[in-house]
């Protein structure tokens, strides 16, 4: 081997921050839609930090970089490879696109193949995507090949080729590179030669020199070559006459033939060691001389055993078969090892109709098999089902007759006459008439799990798969190989997601990059079933970690639709084993559009298209002041849960989509004769929301569950546009807030979730009439902002003096790498120097306390519960039911109060309404900032349940707008602890009309309703929003509620002449504690504004 072609191009990457700068620069420039299409930082640059953190812990046989003077261009690493010990893996492969074209992958890929021949690798793979243009090419001229039935892995025998020692000759004279010869396209290379799929390399050199290699696709290994060099020749080949072996039911004849075209005789040997699910008979010589010109040949038989685990290339593209033979052969001094193997297959195929099924305790089902014959010969056979006691099964006994490639369909019935516990095990047995007589080729169990409301089942399916099962999931496993699940299925919403090594696990430190040991070992496997649980328990022992047992169990717990991993950890060694990691892998491809996750106190939403938390969230599990993330699909409410141990935790991964949430443990050291158990992760599989998977964190972790709990979810990203004074905390820019009557001071506030910081430009366009340092637009550039470092940007901002309060048309763009996020801006204008008048009246022994202001205008009453009576424009109607100082009956109520009355209802209190009429309410003047109106006050005494709470209705309006404030507040000064429901409720009469068209939003599109005759409940969503419309002058009144963590407004008609509307939650109050909820009403002409309002603040300033 030479470094012809990679001298001075390739180099061993040093773990040292100055190259850890170097790989970032190059990891960076990667985002190139061409070199990786969607881009490989996702948003979230490399730093040197970063990548010393991550390349440290992990396990490479060499990481490989290419360089030009001081800078690194690309990148190549080495690793194991997964399943199969005698291959090489290349996992990052990639090269600056300003250096591309100049050989430096082409370097990469060389070092990478003489990396792994040193390594006595006899191939290296690697995947790529079939689109991948430019990067194809180079990889078939540097030896690799696509393999058929796969998109796209790549491999490459060059290792196995140039370490051998029968070539050792040759290519100590011609460069491998330079001298290896193939045709480019851009297609799978599905060579046949003999009916045999393989592939082919050739290499030339001068003078007639020629190397020719023939690989067995099945046994990924060379099974012939051709050599000439000075003239001399020698061939060997080993051939079967197919690549398809039967398990049970025929044999396959296998040739050898050397032949010498040498000037000499040419003595040989041979020996041949199957693997053990192959059977193999050998005839003719094992050793002897070869004549010039001639010839010698062996020739034997292979045989699949019965229980060998078959594999349906259609499905299963890539794995290297266990069913070939080694072919170690001398020929004169050189000696060299051939491989030829078999895919073992079913000549018979009995799958079941459902593919999974399941009875009920007691109950009776129609099965179908479905019996397909894989050959290309007529077949005859029967298969024979004997059930257990209390079981009838009708035919026990079926007898086909199937031509080449026919498949049927059997129904087979199946009746559970008495209690036989949760799994029908029957035996199935398999005859095929071989040369006239009947050949067993299968005998197993034929498992069906017995499931009613509740219950725990592990069985081995017909299918030769693990099937972990519930009343609600079925997990699915391979028996090869036994890493991790390849799907569940939530069977009440008959949905499936598929996936690969699904909560599998892997051993450090370090971690491997690519294949770990425990993904190549074959450990034993234990089924056992418990009364409210099943488990699947898996036992290995490690080479690489010498006197290291693991025992790993997959738990499904009945009734929590719970997945468990739990590692036992075993030192059985002498010596003390140091340096222990442990963490959970696998991908799932199923897709989820909201994401939670507790982070620092809070629980962030990550519900952006483009960021899904893997590049974005923080890595230091400390970061998590809970263990669970929680993603799903919002129509369907498909929900996913990942729930970790606190313990030993150290890093995360942690994403919404394909990945598997990661977590990362460090484990103390174990002497020898320790243990540990660990559970590495819980999946929750179900419906519903995010709080599902919270509760059954806390319950694992005996948290207590509260009775009431409010949290304001927190986003991904957040922006503001608010006074610079305020220390209150908004998810969204709109509506801003300004005074007209001064110049104010505000603030332009971002925050991103992401750990590592990352750039920004925002572009600000003002609503109409506003400006910012004069102008209506603003450009401004983030050079860091992450979840440590904040943005925040000073704007004076002025308003115009025209008399419009509400202000539309602008809009705020900020662009990142990986995301563009866009939100139309708003404005509410007010002016604070408008004159404030306040009165008040006497009416019937009652008081009325009016405000005016800006041409609108509020009233309240102490003595109606203090109840707002009035809200509207400035000596007009109110635009809420309106019969003061009359308290009369209205529909189901016998009295009812004008305008918005409270809402407080003792825990299962039904009469709450007379108690509260008792109490008695003060009422005060009320200012907070702008903000001006009323507050009134009681410390109840009369109501059930309620007694000794003291409670507060705000009531402000902002001068010069139609927006009012309302909030109601409740503090426990009682000994004792409350779970009163709080709100109001109001009639509106927008336009004076008794019923009007009502809006509001569901699941993100807006709804209108029309009233009739009939009653109708209309609850908003989240979205908190609602509107009125008069038919007669089509003023609109919108309610909106602040608060967006549960569904609490309601819009309700009651009759055709008769409509309600009311906010209103159940909470629970410990002593001394307080709550509030905080809305808005408001006037308006169009139902635009109140959209566009939504999303006004809980705290006003």
């Amino acid at each position: 081997m030479t470094d012809k072609h990679t001298q001075g191009k390739v180099r061993d990457f040093q773990l040292t921050i100055e190259d850890g700068g170097r790989l970032a620069e190059c990891l960076n420039s990667f985002d190139d839609s061409d070199s990786w299409p969607g881009g490989f930082t996702q948003g979230n640059p490399f730093t040197a930090q970063r990548v010393l953190d991550d390349w440290k812990k992990r396990k490479d046989i060499r990481v490989l970089v290419a360089y030009t003077e001081d800078k690194i261009v690309g990148h190549c690493n080495v690793c194991e490879a997964s399943l199969d010990t005698e291959a090489a893996y290349v996992g990052l492969l990639g090269v600056n696109p300003n250096y591309q074209g100049q050989g430096f992958g082409k370097a990469l890929l060389i070092k990478a193949a003489e990396t792994a021949a040193k390594e006595g690798k006899r191939r290296i793979d690697l995947h790529t995507w079939g689109g991948n243009l430019k990067a194809l090419p180079l990889y078939q001229r540097t030896g690799y090949n696509w393999v058929p039935g796969t998109r796209v892995l790549m491999e490459s025998h060059i290792p196995g080729i140039i370490g051998n020692s029968m070539f050792s000759d040759f290519f100590e004279r011609y460069n491998w590179y330079d001298s290896f010869k193939r045709e480019i396209h851009q297609e799978v290379d599905d060579v046949v030669e003999d009916d045999l799929g393989v592939f082919k390399y050739r290499f030339e050199g001068e003078n007639g020199d020629l190397l020719d290699v023939t690989v067995d696709r099945e046994a990924k290994g060379i099974c012939g070559f051709r050599l000439t060099l000075d003239g001399q020749t020698s061939s060997v080949k080993v051939r079967p006459t197919t690549h398809t072996g039967y398990l049970g039911y025929g044999k396959v004849p296998v040739e050898l033939v050397i032949e010498n075209g040498q000037d000499e005789d040419l003595s040989y040997s041979l020996e041949v060691t199957p693997e053990k699910d192959l059977d193999f008979q050998l005839s003719g010589n094992t050793s002897g001389i070869i004549p010039v010109g001639e010839s010698a040949n062996a020739t034997g038989l292979y045989s699949i055993s019965t229980d060998t685990l078959p594999i349906d290339r259609e499905t299963n593209a890539d794995e290297k078969v266990s069913t070939y033979a080694e072919w170690s052969i001398k020929l004169g001094g050189n000696s060299m090892s051939l491989y030829s193997g078999l895919i073992p297959s079913e000549a018979v195929t009995v799958t079941s109709g459902p593919l999974f099924p399941c009875l009920t305790p007691l109950g009776k089902k129609e099965i179908g098999l479905g019996i397909r014959n894989n050959t290309a010969n007529e077949i005859k056979g029967e298969i024979v089902l004997t059930p257990p006691e209390n079981v009838i099964v009708s035919p026990q006994r079926i007898q086909f007759k199937l031509k080449p490639k026919e498949a049927i369909e059997e129904s087979v019935s199946i009746s559970i006459e008495d209690d036989i516990g949760t799994l029908l095990s029957q035996d199935f047995t398999l005859d095929l008439d071989y040369k006239g007589s009947l050949v067993r080729v299968s005998s197993k169990q034929f498992n069906i799990p017995v499931l009613g409301m509740k219950g725990a089942v592990v069985y081995k399916s017909l299918d030769n798969r693990i099937i972990l099962e519930t009343e609600n999931i079925r997990a699915v496993m391979n028996l090869r190989p036994t890493h991790g699940f390849i799907g569940f299925e939530y069977k009440p919403l008959n949905r499936y997601v598929g996936g690969g090594e699904v909560m599998g696990v892997e051993i450090g430190y370090p971690f491997p990059a690519e294949g770990g040991e425990w993904s190549r070992l074959t450990p034993e496997v234990e089924l056992e079933n418990c009364d409210d649980y099943a488990d699947v328990r898996l036992v290995g022992d490690f080479q690489e970690r010498t006197g290291l047992r693991q025992t790993l169990t997959y738990r499904l717990h009945s009734g929590s639709n719970l997945v468990e991993s739990i590692s036992k950890l075993e030192n059985v060694g002498g010596s003390k084993i140091e340096n222990l990691g442990l963490r959970n892998i696998g991908w799932f491809g199923g897709v989820f559009d909201q994401g939670f996750v507790p982070i620092r106190g809070a629980i962030y939403n990550l519900d952006s298209i483009d960021w899904g938390g893997y590049r974005q969230l923080p890595k230091p599990a400390k970061e998590y002041h809970e263990t669970w993330i929680a993603m799903h699909r919002h129509q369907e409410k498909f929900l996913l849960g990942y729930i970790w141990d606190a313990e030993h935790a150290q890093d995360t991964r942690l994403m919404r989509g394909w990945n598997v949430s990661r977590v990362e443990y460090r484990l103390p050291d174990l002497g020898p004769g320790e243990s540990i158990t660990k559970t590495s992760l819980r999946m929750y599989i179900g419906d519903g929301d995010w709080r599902k998977v919270r509760a059954l964190y806390r319950k694992l972790n005996g948290i207590a569950e509260p009775i009431t709990e409010i949290i304001d979810l927190r986003s991904d990203l957040e922006v503001e546009i608010t006074p610079k004074t305020s220390e209150q905390l908004r998810k969204l820019p709109t509506p801003i807030i300004v005074d007209r009557s001064k110049v104010n001071e505000h603030e332009l506030r971002l925050r991103v979730i992401h750990e590592t910081p990352i750039e920004a430009e925002i572009r600000l366009k003002l609503p109409d009439g506003l400006q910012v340092d004069g102008k209506n637009e603003l450009q401004l550039r983030v050079n860091e902002v992450g979840i440590d470092k904040p943005f925040s940007y000073p704007l004076k901002i002025t308003a115009s003096n025209d008399d419009s309060w509400f202000h539309k048309n602008g809009e705020i763009e900020i662009r990142f790498k990986s995301r563009i996020f866009r939100m139309p801006l708003t404005a509410v204008v007010f002016d604070s120097s408008l004159k404030v008048d306040r009165t008040i009246t006497e009416v019937e022994s009652v008081h009325l306390h009016s405000l005016n202001t800006g041409g609108y205008s509020i009233a309240a009453c102490p003595e109606h519960s203090g109840s707002l009576v009035r809200f509207g424009e400035e000596g007009a109607q109110s635009v809420l039911y309106d019969t003061f100082p009359i308290v009369g009956p209205f529909v189901w109520w016998d009295r009812v109060y004008s305008g918005l009355s409270p809402m407080l209802v003792g825990w299962q209190v039904w009469d709450w309404e007379t108690a509260l009429r008792k109490e008695t309410w003060d009422i005060t003047d009320e200012q907070i900032g702008a903000w001006v109106g009323f507050r009134t006050n009681a410390r109840l005494q009369y109501s059930p349940g309620l007694k000794g709470v003291e409670a507060s209705l705000r009531y402000l309006i902002l001068p010069g707008t139609p927006l009012l404030s309302v909030k109601i507040s409740l503090s426990n000064a009682s000994k004792q602890w409350k779970r009163p429901l709080l709100g109001f409720r109001g009639i509106p009469m927008p336009g004076g009309d008794l019923c009007s068209k009502v809006y509001t939003e569901k699941e993100g599109q807006r709804v209108a309703y029309e009233p009739h005759a009939q009653g109708a409940d209309i609850f908003t969503g989240r979205s908190n929003w609602g509107a009125y419309e008069s038919p007669s002058d089509g003023t609109v009144l919108g309610i909106i509620a602040a608060y967006k963590w549960d569904d609490i407004l309601y819009v309700e008609t009651l009759s055709e002449k008769a409509q309600i509307f009311g906010v209103r939650e159940r909470r629970a109050l410990r002593r001394d504690e307080s709550t509030s909820i905080t809305s808005y009403l408001v006037i308006t002409q169009d139902v635009d504004t109140v959209e566009l309002l939504k999303d006004l603040p809980e705290v006003i300033e």
